[in-house]
């Protein structure tokens, strides 16, 4: 087990130190927020599970038996005429474990194919897709789970695919609404690539987060850190980001160790009033600082939305703030088959 355990952490010593973030990775849409909850705190949590499919996409280690039998559907009208589409379900063994599996699905749309004189020959499709079946195992206070992604990318008739694995872990405290979770996403190999002029990078990720709900509060805070396998990511335009000395000659900013920092924070927040209704907050700063406009708004890294339960049925909405161009909306539709078929079978034994 110690030998296991050495090969690992060298495997992720080795991944950190070729991650990189801002456009050097592809397979970039494995980190756009697939469902509303996620999106309505801010865009990255690896802690809050509580009855949620979709948590298999967040950290496998969540899912568990609250969420089984549950079925998430998920829509993202994205930007640009980009959907982006998401379906998870979770169902629970007992004495094995909990499984999970989900798809993820995004459509860039259709675009005109041109000679190499700018004549309009027809048309082409873009879209991004990815399968995923997670495990996840719980001893005492702990829980173990992971996930394994088929990946596939499509631009005309280029194509790439991979695979890539999610291993999480967290604690659960047994008497408080507490939990901490920790997870390596994208772990894997590109089995092919666009054309051999092209290599493909896996977006690998260290996220680690808590949440926690005071006993006579309504309300859950969550905290997550982004990116922790590499602690530079603060980019500095050379075009906008400089300032200008007495002869009038360019001068660089520095980069700031509190604001890159800041930029691995993620704050977000349940505001829980009723069992059936809850409202979410949440705030990214990477997004802010680095899609925000000088002059324009401010709200960028901003998100909101809520949640309502209706019997079976489960409805939550979030609009997350990116730049001055505006937000996106996100959907997400659960559904508990677990009370359709309590309802079902309640309605055959009266039935005469």
């Amino acid at each position: 087990m110690q030998r296991i355990i050495a090969v690992v952490l060298l495997s992720l010593v080795f991944l950190s130190a070729q991650a990189q973030i801002g456009g050097r990775r592809n397979f970039e849409f494995l980190q756009v927020p697939g469902n509303a909850r996620l999106a309505g705190v801010g865009r990255v949590n690896v802690s809050l599970h509580q009855a949620d499919p979709n948590v298999l996409w967040q950290n496998p280690a969540l899912i568990d038996s609250s969420s089984s039998r549950k079925l998430g559907f998920n829509y993202t009208p994205y930007f640009a005429d980009i959907k982006n589409t998401h379906l998870s379900y979770v169902h629970h063994v007992p004495k094995v474990g909990t499984f999970g599996a989900g798809l993820q699905y995004m459509a860039y749309g259709s675009f005109e194919q041109t000679s190499p004189n700018g004549q309009v020959v027809g048309t082409f499709v873009a879209n991004d897709f990815a399968f995923n079946v997670g495990y996840a195992h719980q001893v005492k206070y702990f829980r173990m789970g992971a996930s394994l992604k088929f990946i596939g990318s499509s631009i005309e008739t280029y194509n790439s695919t991979a695979i890539a694995a999610d291993i999480g872990g967290a604690f659960i405290h047994p008497k408080y609404d507490w939990t901490i979770g920790l997870v390596f996403k994208n772990i894997g190999v590109v089995l092919s690539n666009y054309n051999e002029f092209t290599q493909s990078r896996l977006p690998f990720e260290v996220q680690l987060g808590t949440s926690f709900k005071p006993t006579h509060m309504p309300f859950r805070f969550s905290l997550t850190l982004q990116h922790m396998q590499q602690f530079d990511i603060t980019y500095l335009d050379p075009l906008q980001d400089v300032t200008f000395d007495a002869s009038g000659n360019t001068v660089p900013k520095e980069k700031s160790f509190g604001d890159n920092l800041l930029r691995h924070f993620v704050i977000g927040g349940e505001f829980l009033p009723e069992k059936v209704f809850s409202v979410r907050l949440g705030y990214n700063h990477l997004i802010n600082r680095e899609l925000r406009e000088t002059g324009a708004s401010r709200f960028s890294g901003f998100s909101y939305g809520f949640r309502v339960k209706i019997k079976a049925l489960e409805l939550a909405f979030s609009r997350a703030s990116y730049h001055a161009a505006g937000g996106r909306n996100f959907l997400s539709l659960y559904l508990d088959f677990n009370k359709v078929l309590k309802r079902r079978t309640v309605q055959s034994n009266l039935a005469p």
